[in-house]
This record gives structure tokens, C-alpha cells and sequence, in this order.
């Protein structure tokens, strides 16, 4: 992968620059290319409102939150299984009912996929979170919808997000979403609205489930 993409990378910025347009996905993604010398304009990725429409609302009592995104490290899917932990000592009640669904592409013909989703079973074990917390490899479009309608909000962990479109689509379903304070979701979430935007640490995650 990284022979294939040394050339490109390379390429890239020198390509930009020669382009008559360039569009971006995000104010934030503009930013970085600005800071390479580059300049361009943001088209904000949409999603299928119609196809979220119709996804049902959380059941009662039933207290799941979702995190969807590949079985990738730059997901930083380990800091939703950590703040599941540290729920359990801010608020025991809450915690007793709440359980955690990581659903994603899970590719075999990368190793590190496996090795992330086996490191997140053994976080969950040694952290007595392991009851509560199913990943759901690959799932297809009806599973994702049917897992949507089932949690009462979308926990988005990744860092440096250029865009994100999983928080869009969950607001079109009309789920909360509770992303990281940086990169895209600063421009898709209404904080104290549409979801929570919190530092990405335990203590700050928990705090907002």
C-alpha cells in the first residue's frame, strides 16, 4: 500500500494546483490543502434522506449505542469501548443499562483489520466491559439500518475526520451522535443539538453517554 501510494502522494499537491477546480469534502479538509499551497472549494458529501426516513425509533428500555466505522485504527474505535469502562464508575445505574454495538468493514486481506477487532475483544475483557459490547462484522445496508434503528445514539470516535459521513446519517435517522471536538463533525453537528462534540477521552465520552 504504501509503495502504491508513495508516487501519488507525491503527485498529488503539483496535480491540485494545475487543476482548473478543485473540490473538497470540508472546511477542514480545504484548511489542510490551503496549508499545502493549494486552494479549493467544499461540496459537503449528502446521504439518501428518504432511505433514513423511515428507520424506526429505540425501542424502550433498551439503551445501545452504536458505533459504525471499519475495523481501522484511525477509527480510534478503542475509546468507545474505554468510555463504556469508565460509565460504569461515573454511574452505575446508566451503565446497567446500556450495551455498545461496533459494526464495520472488516477486510481480510488486511491483517491489521483482524488485529484491531481481536484488540478490541481483549480491551473489552480486560476492562469487565465484555458482556456488554458485540461487534458486528460487515454488515449490509438492511443490518446497518435495522442496528440504526435499534441504538438510542451513534458514538463517533475518530480523531481527524475529514468529513464523516456516518454523524450525517445518523441525524437523517434521527440519532444523536456524539463525535470528537475536532475535524469535520465541527461542521456537521450542532453541539447541544443535533449531538454532543466532547474531547476524545474516556472521562469526556462517558460523561456525554
Amino acid at each position: 500500500y504504501r509503495l502504491y501510494r508513495a508516487p501519488l502522494d507525491r503527485l498529488e499537491v503539483p496535480s491540485m494546483r494545475a487543476a482548473d477546480r478543485v473540490l473538497v469534502n470540508s472546511r477542514y479538509t480545504a484548511g489542510i490543502l490551503a496549508s499545502l499551497g493549494g486552494e479549493a472549494e467544499v461540496v459537503y458529501p449528502g446521504v439518501d434522506v428518504e432511505a433514513y426516513a423511515d428507520v424506526a425509533a429505540a425501542p424502550p428500555g433498551d439503551a445501545m449505542f452504536l458505533v459504525v466505522g471499519r475495523f481501522d485504527p484511525r477509527k480510534n474505535l478503542p475509546l468507545a469501548i474505554a468510555a463504556l469502562a469508565r460509565l460504569r464508575e461515573l454511574d452505575p445505574a446508566v451503565f446497567a443499562t446500556v450495551r455498545l454495538v461496533i459494526a464495520g468493514g472488516l477486510d481480510p486481506s488486511r491483517p491489521e483489520d483482524g488485529e484491531l477487532a481481536a484488540g478490541l475483544v481483549r480491551q473489552a475483557a480486560a476492562l469487565g466491559v465484555g458482556d456488554r459490547v458485540e461487534l458486528v462484522f460487515s454488515p449490509t445496508e438492511p443490518e446497518r439500518l435495522a442496528l440504526l434503528g435499534r441504538c438510542v445514539a451513534v458514538i463517533h470516535a475518530a480523531v481527524d475526520e475529514h468529513f464523516g459521513l456516518v454523524p450525517v446519517e445518523a441525524m437523517a435517522a434521527a440519532r444523536p451522535v456524539l463525535a470528537c471536538r475536532s475535524a469535520g463533525p465541527l461542521e456537521t453537528i450542532l453541539d447541544g443539538e443535533t449531538g454532543l462534540l466532547r474531547s476524545p477521552t474516556p472521562d469526556a465520552f462517558a460523561g456525554a453517554m
